[in-house]
């Protein structure tokens, strides 16, 4: 897959802050091959932090549409990033939001990598 792909991802984090960004690169002998400006947020966080953490999940996605299940789901996801704050989404808003999908992925197989100095 490595040899296929016509575009990567590098994923950076600095001071608890990810960045993600697409590239092209090319896959040789175990090692990945990159370019790019010598200088800009990349360059920056490699510089700061060249260790790698990675998980890649696979799996079937679908769209929830049991109102239940939906309602369960966000309320997951706002504990998640602001926690405490989850039970003031109640059914009434969040059926009043018609463009909202939620999206639930069945994890068939999943695998982590990780620096040998982390």
């Amino acid at each position: 897959m490595l040899r296929e792909a016509a575009v990567g991802r590098l994923a950076t984090c600095t001071d608890g802050k990810p960045y993600v960004v697409p590239l092209s690169y090319v896959y040789e002998d175990g090692n990945i091959f990159f370019h790019g400006a010598g200088q800009g947020k990349k360059m920056r966080d490699l510089a700061k932090n060249n260790r790698y953490r990675s998980v890649i999940a696979e799996g079937a996605a679908r769209v929830i549409q049991n109102p239940e299940e939906k309602l369960k789901a966000l309320r997951l996801l706002i504990e998640k990033y602001a926690p405490g704050k989850a039970g003031k989404l109640t059914p009434e808003r969040l059926f009043s939001i018609k463009s909202l999908a939620v999206v639930e992925i069945k994890i068939e197989e999943m695998t982590g990598k990780r620096s040998p100095a982390d």
